[in-house]
């Protein structure tokens, strides 16, 4: 009896887990659809590449 116990405390706790994931993930979502929305833009354009172009190639 106390496996069962065990196991459904196991499965609970992973239940409530992936709900806490999931929810997470949700809010994300909605968070980078409101900075595409209101930026007109996507939030990749804005992430920097350092060095890009700054310097010619020699050969």
């Amino acid at each position: 009896m106390d496996q069962i116990w065990e196991i459904l405390t196991k499965i609970s706790t992973f239940t409530n887990a992936h709900a806490e994931c999931h929810s997470n993930f949700k809010d994300m979502e909605k968070q980078m659809k409101n900075l595409q929305n209101s930026r007109g833009t996507t939030p990749s354009t804005h992430i920097p590449v350092f060095g890009f172009g700054s310097r010619k190639a020699t050969p």
